[in-house]
């Protein structure tokens, strides 16, 4: 048993039959089982209220096993930006270039040394890279990932698989 973050909104009509815990503003996390996993990924099947039902158990009972599992089935992983773009564009033609040229390219603030925002930006994932933005909740990691930015950061939830971190400091005035 894992879990995953969905946006409360946009899924309040699905969240009617899923066990759910509301974990931050409009981000929730629901439950799903690990039925197996192949040379072509996992498979996965949301539990929903009838499984709770079936299994006499409640949502904190899920969340604990989820806790537990979550971490050790989908460890998390980090990398800064600019070396996931340059990761996931290799082989692309020209694309090395134009991550050349946008590096090249700084947010300047006053009184501030100018840097590539890039380089102050963290993606924030799994191992797996499926559904890795519930790697927020892993217990330690916002400390760990402010330990390794040095400081504060601000969390953007850029899509269920991944977060963008950006360090405070040198990115926002």
């Amino acid at each position: 048993l894992i879990y995953q973050l969905v946006n409360f909104d946009r899924n309040q009509e699905m969240l009617r039959e899923l066990p759910y815990k509301e974990v931050c503003g409009d981000l929730t996390a629901v439950f799903m089982i690990v039925l197996g996993q192949g040379e072509h990924g996992r498979v996965t099947t949301k539990v929903t209220n009838r499984h709770m039902e079936l299994w006499g158990t409640d949502i904190d009972a899920l969340w604990q096993l989820a806790e537990e599992n979550t971490p050790k089935l989908c460890p998390v992983k980090w990398m800064r930006l600019q070396d996931m773009l340059k990761e996931i564009t290799e082989g692309i033609p020209d694309f090395g270039n134009l991550l050349g040229s946008c590096h090249d390219e700084v947010m300047g603030i006053p009184g501030k040394e100018r840097r590539n925002p890039s380089d102050l930006m963290y993606v924030l994932t799994n191992t797996v890279n499926v559904r890795g933005a519930a790697s927020i909740l892993y217990p330690g990691v916002l400390k760990e990932m402010a330990e390794e930015m040095g400081g504060d950061f601000i969390i953007f939830p850029s899509s269920i698989h991944e977060t963008i971190l950006a360090k405070i400091d040198g990115f926002f005035d």
